[in-house]
């Protein structure tokens, strides 16, 4: 240990992690000033404390077995927990320590703005899907050669096909010549920055034609995404309106002829 001594003396203040001494039982018996930089304790306030003194109590039972392992002469690699600051919040350490001797030497990584951004990422992952499972439209992506390479359909009933028949394949693979050409047209009019206009198309469902409404965006700067509405009810009910229109006029038509007939008691 003596021999170490000088080296260690050069090594601790130019880590960057939280390095540490500890004795079996857990008491530190040396640290870097990384620990004050961080943490804000003094060298003097941190000597003959306890590892566990500063160990969030949800994370208790976890570093305790952690230890264990270190005192089993095990080392550890990658275990994480919360140690309290002087201030009374929490950083989030992620922890290496090797066993020698009676001695365990641990290093730990201030991992917590990480761990903050990997939540943000998580929260605005979980946050567009749910925006996405709210949307009762299918959306596919295209790149730009025109290749299906993602979707979302409100309802697969929705889909003219399995996803196994279309994804990863070219519109004109999968879509009849002319919707493809249509499609492939407007996917290369959106990566050249030129507006498409909403259009309609049909296709052959499980239970019968379906009419659908497609607008297509950019979707960064190689892929487009569509945006596809299923409004097969919305023009059964337009049919509708117009043949009522239509038989409402030809029954006004007739019932007109009869009404402009002269009575006559004759006829009775």
């Amino acid at each position: 240990m003596k021999e170490q001594t000088p080296e260690l003396e050069g090594f601790f203040p130019l880590n960057p992690d939280l390095l540490c001494i500890a004795d079996i039982e857990g008491n530190i018996i040396k640290t870097n000033k990384t620990w004050s930089d961080i943490l804000g304790y003094s060298a003097r306030e941190l000597k003959h404390k306890k590892i566990l003194d500063f160990v969030h109590a949800d994370d208790l039972n976890s570093t305790i077995e952690c230890m264990l392992k270190s005192v089993g002469h095990e080392k550890v690699a990658n275990f994480v927990n919360r140690y309290r600051c002087k201030d009374g919040s929490f950083r989030l350490l992620e922890w290496r320590s090797h066993p020698k001797g009676k001695r365990i030497y641990a290093a730990a990584r201030d991992i917590t703005t990480i761990a903050e951004i990997d939540e943000k990422l998580i929260n605005s992952e979980i946050y567009k899907r749910s925006l996405l499972s709210a949307i009762p439209d299918m959306m596919f992506v295209f790149d730009i050669n025109g290749v299906f390479i993602d979707f979302k359909a409100g309802d697969d009933k929705d889909l003219a096909m399995p996803k196994e028949m279309f994804l990863g394949k070219n519109i004109s693979e999968v879509l009849p010549e002319s919707l493809a050409n249509q499609f492939k047209n407007g996917v290369h009019s959106i990566l050249n920055h030129q507006p498409v206009s909403p259009f309609g198309y049909q296709m052959q469902l499980q239970d019968g034609l379906g009419s659908f409404e497609c607008r297509m965006s950019a979707f960064g700067d190689s892929k487009v995404i569509a945006m596809v509405q299923n409004i097969t009810k919305r023009k059964q009910s337009e049919e509708a309106l117009i043949n009522q229109s239509a038989l409402q006029k030809v029954l006004m038509r007739i019932s007109s002829k009869y009404i402009n007939i002269p009575f006559s008691p004759k006829c009775l």
